[in-house]
């Protein structure tokens, strides 16, 4: 991968490193350390099979979650 090759380090690591912190994206990651965090997808009404967001990698497989006070720190 480009991102890889030219920085040195490994793609999580670089855009942890460089995108997540500085923008204060404390609750974004690659990996979930706790499934039962992630989002229930329904078909048909019912829970939908759960799927490991990694298999996605670098097309896609960021998870953020919202801050546990997001309904106060947002501002329109």
């Amino acid at each position: 991968m480009i991102i890889e090759k030219v920085s040195g380090q490994a793609y999580e690591e670089f855009i942890t490193e460089s995108i997540f912190k500085p923008a204060g994206m404390s609750h974004s990651s690659f990996a979930v350390e706790n499934p039962n965090e992630l989002a229930v997808g329904y078909v048909k009404g019912e829970p939908g099979p759960k799927t490991d967001p990694s298999i996605a990698f670098a097309a896609g497989d960021i998870i953020s979650t919202g801050c546990p006070n997001v309904s106060s720190t947002y501002q329109p």
